[in-house]
């Protein structure tokens, strides 16, 4: 899971940003392992001697280069991994963005903050040791001074940033880049080149982040040709026949309208491209999936004014999401975080509710974390229950709870399910009164007292039925990532909200002219790549979340450079499940 705090910017040039990388290189040094690899330890059954190209194209969001298929990228796609649904680092501009792709760590790490690779003010930090998240290009150095590599761009603070190439090339134009790594390809030798391209996201800003406006989809196209023409150098190259080359094209980060730098799905939206003659093609079609992280404790004016408290209200006026003299099921998906003493066990709060206190003359329910477990809550303004679900979500997994609250007789029939399996035996609530509340739904912690304390979770795929769903329904639910208009059920589905938006202040509720939720407080949408809700992780165990983190340990992993558990990197090193297509046996 990735959070990212803001912290006051400290000035540190790109300059000055060169010479800290130089200092920590001087002053920092690993050991040379020895010229046999353990590790990977195929380097003889290799095609040839492995060799990088990197081709990053700024502002290219991935979606929109799909739609325009570009001839060279189309071409690359017959033996490549690569995916339209990538994701860069929550801050997208092109400083954080560049970092994350080329150290191999997000920039809750290596805290590079703007265009200007200028790092965050660590506060009280900065008088302590800070870990130090160094480029791929520094990390080789170290552990493989042999390797030469090259880098260009005509971003000028890039080009600082990079400082630890051999040899670095500060170009006019996206055609002297190209330029500058064709003429290398044909005439030098280097382990590791990157083409850094720019005219896509100078159409992006001029005139629009999108296939549909001409002048941004010439700039793709622009610069389709010139990664045809340095494939085109490399394959032509003397040694080609005894080189295993991969070539990695990937954006560095999307756009939206006419802006990028902000956490939406279209600035985060990047497109990757792994590509090797001997690759069979494979596109990870696993997509994003993001969620809110609902936190703070409610009844505290003051944290609640500072936006140090998150929560979603969607407002009822019709009284939608009351049971009332009727039924109703209630289902989300929950993940809890640990709280500050590293436990999952919090007192008292509510996380999802419809009423505005804990008593029996309240009316109205309401989902409240009890210790370890969960208590779902419901009164009829008279009397109310509370019976508890033990243990569940101490395991930093995704669990669905439903509760069902159902008029039989006189009286309600109230039941909750954890993973769709019955938690306790039903309990009645008299039916003398309605469970029925003019408060707003509210996905967080309750705006008014509910005797408790802080409350820290995702929650998602929240659904609402006017109607008590069978159990195995219930069951059937847990997996289930959409209500299907030939459901049985779908006719009494009040309102359904996914939770997966991503980017803006609002929940949309699928079913047609029913309210959405609105965020307030602090809120981000955080990347869960890890740890997808039930139903939204890819079946096939290979379709991976790519990401732009995910470009410095495939490098590493090609050029068999020993990664050290110290670097702790964030990307993790996949191409090794497609070995037997590269590897000669």
């Amino acid at each position: 899971m990735m959070n990212y705090k803001n912290k006051t910017a400290m000035l540190m040039t790109g300059a000055a940003l060169a010479l800290f990388a130089t200092l920590f290189n001087a002053c920092k040094k690993y050991d040379n392992p020895p010229p046999v690899f353990e590790e990977y330890g195929r380097a003889a059954d290799s095609y040839g001697e492995r060799k990088v190209l990197i081709i990053t194209v700024d502002g290219a969001v991935g979606a929109e280069v799909k739609k325009l298929n570009p001839i060279n990228i189309a071409e690359m796609l017959k033996t490549s991994k690569y995916s339209f649904d990538a994701v860069s680092d929550a801050k997208t501009n092109t400083g954080t963005t560049w970092a994350s792709l080329i150290t191999g760590v997000t920039s809750s790490k290596h805290r590079v903050l703007d265009e200007e690779f200028n790092l965050e003010g660590l506060g009280d930090e900065d008088h302590n040791e800070v870990p130090k998240y160094p480029t791929a290009l520094a990390r080789m150095l170290d552990v493989r001074p042999e390797f030469k590599t090259l880098a260009a761009t005509s971003n000028k603070a890039l080009n600082n940033y990079l400082i630890h190439a051999d040899r670095r090339v500060l170009a006019s134009n996206d055609q002297q880049v190209k330029d500058s790594v064709v003429k290398a390809l044909q005439t030098e030798n280097q382990r590791v080149l990157i083409a850094d391209l720019r005219g896509v996201v100078t159409a992006g800003t001029t005139f629009g982040f999108s296939a549909d406006v001409p002048e941004y989809k010439d700039a793709i196209v622009k610069a389709d040709v010139y990664i045809g023409e340095m494939l085109d150098a490399l394959k032509k190259r003397k040694d080609y026949a005894k080189e295993d080359w991969l070539v990695i094209v990937s954006s560095s980060h999307g756009g939206v309208g006419k802006t990028y730098g902000g956490a939406s799905i279209q600035e985060r939206n990047i497109f990757s491209i792994f590509y090797n003659p001997n690759f069979k093609p494979f596109e990870m079609k696993a997509n994003p999936y993001y969620s809110v992280r609902y936190w703070g404790k409610g009844n505290d004016a003051v944290e609640v004014a500072a936006g140090r408290v998150v929560r979603a209200t969607a407002n009822d006026p019709t009284g939608l999401y009351n049971p009332g003299n009727g039924s109703m099921t209630i289902m989300a998906k929950i993940l809890i975080n640990k709280n500050a003493d590293g436990k999952y066990n919090y007192i008292y709060p509510p996380f999802l509710s419809k009423i505005t206190a804990r008593t029996g003359a309240t009316p109205g329910w309401s989902f409240f974390r009890n210790d370890n477990g969960v208590t779902f809550f419901v009164s009829n303004g008279t009397t109310a229950i509370q019976p508890k679900a033990e243990n569940v979500g101490t395991d930093g997994k995704w669990h669905t709870i439903t509760g069902t609250i159902g008029k039989v007789g006189a009286d309600f029939k109230v039941n909750m399910y954890v993973d769709g399996v019955k938690s306790f035996d039903e309990v009645s609530l008299p039916g003398t009164s309605q469970v029925t509340s003019t408060a707003p739904l509210v996905m967080g912690y309750q705006p008014e007292v509910f005797s408790g304390g802080y409350i820290n979770l995702y929650m998602s795929d929240l659904k609402i039925w006017n109607k008590v769903l069978s159990e195995s329904a219930i069951k059937a639910a847990v997996t289930q990532t959409d209500v299907p208009t030939t459901d049985p059920d779908y006719p009494n589905l009040v309102s359904y909200w996914p939770g997966n938006d991503g980017g803006t202040n609002t929940i949309k509720n699928k079913v047609a002219n029913r309210p959405n939720f609105t965020i307030t407080g602090k809120y981000s949408w955080d990347l869960l790549a890890a740890t997808p809700a039930t139903g939204y992780g890819p079946a096939d165990p290979k379709m991976i979340l790519l990401q732009n983190v995910d470009v410095t340990t495939q490098m590493f992993y090609w050029l068999r450079v020993p990664t050290k558990s110290a670097w702790n990197l964030d990307g993790t090193v996949w191409l090794d499940d497609y070995e037997t297509e590269f590897i000669k046996r």
